[in-house]
């Protein structure tokens, strides 16, 4: 280019640093956009996925490894005797040990944290009903043992015979079960234990069988129970009294 009659060479250093300074605003409003996208729509990893969502018990998840016994030949404590193969009185009390205080109260602040809205605890001041589903399992599944040993647990089950003698699969009973069953389905499929079951040479057999004597990552229960025990609502049936009826005033968390 030539200015008064002299050549010059042309200057876009001007024009080239805006078009950087373009470039680079439209590359980071890019890139924000993907991370916010990927955010949104990426899997959830955490180091417990199932503190995904809030529990006010989080604070006593704590991991330890645990060998699970062999069960088949050796009953544990929970089953039944191994000279008669029936439940005991002992049998009753520690299943009912793991989960009876199971129905807890938390604070209003802890309420607000929820997934859900949670019932008031009537005659208490900013307290909230829960249950942790770990107690809803167990107690479910007692229920099923039970149901293995109607001998002896017939005075627990009053609707699971007509008036006939006959079993009611439309009864009280069988739907509870039926409920604890799908429960427990649904748990045990929802926490995916990838823990391995191992096969072993039995020589009476002549053939590898499943040893279920497994190692596994487990919750420590013992600080879940203890934190159910500091929890719990000391004398449930005289606290969750709600009034009944339309004019109810049932108050929700926040």
């Amino acid at each position: 280019m030539e200015l008064n009659g002299e050549p010059r060479s042309l200057d876009l250093s001007d024009d080239t640093s805006s078009q950087s300074v373009i470039a680079l605003f439209y590359v980071a409003i890019i890139g924000l956009s993907a991370s916010l996208v990927y955010s949104v729509y990426r899997p959830t990893r955490c180091s417990d996925p199932s503190q995904g969502i809030y529990s006010p018990a989080q604070g006593a998840i704590h991991y330890m490894t645990k060998v699970f016994p062999e069960n088949f030949e050796n009953k544990g404590p929970c089953m039944g005797s191994p000279e008669t193969g029936l439940p005991t009185d002992k049998t009753d009390a520690l299943w009912e040990e793991l989960y009876q205080f199971g129905i807890s109260s938390i604070s209003d602040a802890e309420a607000t944290g929820l997934p859900n809205r949670t019932s008031a605890v009537p005659k208490k001041t900013n307290e909230f009903v829960i249950e942790l589903d770990v107690f809803h399992q167990l107690h479910c599944l007692n229920s099923l043992r039970k149901s293995f040993y109607l001998e002896r647990y017939v005075h627990e089950i009053g609707d699971l015979y007509d008036t006939n003698g006959r079993r009611n699969y439309t009864s009280t009973t069988i739907r509870h079960w039926d409920h604890c069953v799908d429960s427990i389905r649904q748990s045990i499929m929802c926490h995916g234990d990838v823990a391995t079951v191992y096969w072993r040479w039995v020589w009476q057999r002549q053939i590898p069988l499943p040893n279920m004597s497994t190692t596994h990552t487990c919750s420590d229960f013992e600080a879940l129970k203890a934190w159910g025990k500091e929890h719990m609502i000391a004398d449930d049936e005289k606290y969750l009294q709600w009034q009944l009826g339309p004019e109810a005033d049932i108050q929700l968390s926040p």
